[in-house]
């Protein structure tokens, strides 16, 4: 007689754990990436991977979640560089003059948009992406808590995606 799949306890704790971690890991994912679709497809590539590693995971043990976000996030990463490679391709075989005019663009448009961050949101992004600090480097230095520095990057991160998109 074949056992039902709703009573399997590995098939019952995955989905649990699908149904709890899905939307954040894919949240998580496109944050990464920037592309809603690509970490769809990122996690669901990642939960086929740990479904057929299900006999790892018992009832009782069940996915580490942990370990399921560094994986999305190694394969995420992994994403970006693939994409990336691609990007530098085209650069490289793009004529000169076509690579100063779009560098030069883009540079007016990150200065359009930090001109127009908060000046606390501008500083942390400063620190964090242009001199390569972390986070906790950045807390000492303005005597703030790790926790608001992450805010204010995020703040200042969807700050300038709603700029970007003229919002």
């Amino acid at each position: 007689m074949k056992k039902n799949s709703n009573s399997d306890p590995i098939l019952v704790a995955f989905d649990e754990q699908i149904t709890q971690n899905l939307e954040n890991a894919c949240k998580f994912a496109a944050k990464i990436v920037g592309d809603k679709a690509a970490a769809e497809d990122i996690v669901a590539d990642k939960l086929a991977k740990f479904w057929v590693e299900r006999e790892k995971y018992s009832a009782e043990k069940k996915l580490n979640k942990a370990y399921f976000f560094q994986s999305v996030r190694n394969e995420s990463n992994n994403y970006l560089k693939r994409h990336l490679a691609r990007f530098k391709d085209l650069k490289d075989n793009m004529p000169l003059i076509d690579r100063a005019s779009l560098v030069a663009e883009f540079r007016a448009d990150i200065h359009f948009l930090l001109k127009n961050l908060e000046p606390h949101h501008r500083r942390v992004v400063e620190m964090r992406y242009w001199q390569g600090m972390i986070l906790r480097e950045i807390a000492e230095e303005l005597g703030m808590s790790i926790t608001t520095i992450s805010t204010w990057l995020d703040e200042a991160e969807a700050a300038l995606k709603r700029l970007d998109s003229g919002c």
